[in-house]
């Protein structure tokens, strides 16, 4: 292995690339690329309509970018469907003010990973601010 080849950083968990997602009235994502590394925690902050909701709906597959695309551990990928994405390890955790009680921290997270049909409606389909992905 050469001196190169040792600095170079690992690739990302998650990356995207390119990404636009256009309405009707507003385009939503506009050329995004971002880095997603394991066991980082980001934040994405914006004002209303900034596309930080239609980010994380495309990261977890709830819509479909116009045109970009995703990379997992730097391979692209396509998700059509909530489920592609779960089955890849990727969730989307909605701020939600009401937690179970008897539950930790974690296992309330874990409660948005486990798998649903491919015919139910996932829950990245409601992404809000307040959102965030994760990659197991």
């Amino acid at each position: 292995m050469t001196a190169a080849a040792s600095e170079r950083p690992p690739a990302s968990a998650i990356a995207v690339r390119g990404l636009r997602k256009q309405y009707p009235s507003v385009v939503a994502l506009d050329d995004v690329d971002a880095d997603f590394g394991r066991g980082e925690v980001v934040g994405i902050v914006g004002k209303n309509g900034a596309g930080k909701s239609t980010l994380i709906k495309v990261l977890c597959g709830a819509v479909q970018p116009d045109a970009g695309r995703i990379e997992l551990d730097g391979e692209p990928v396509q998700f059509g469907h909530p489920a592609q994405a779960l089955d890849h390890g990727i969730v989307a955790m909605h701020q939600q003010l009401e937690t179970f009680a008897g539950l930790t921290v974690a296992e309330n997270l874990l409660l948005g990973t486990h798998a649903f049909p491919a015919t139910a409606s996932a829950s990245c389909t409601g992404a809000s601010s307040g959102s965030a992905v994760a990659r197991r």
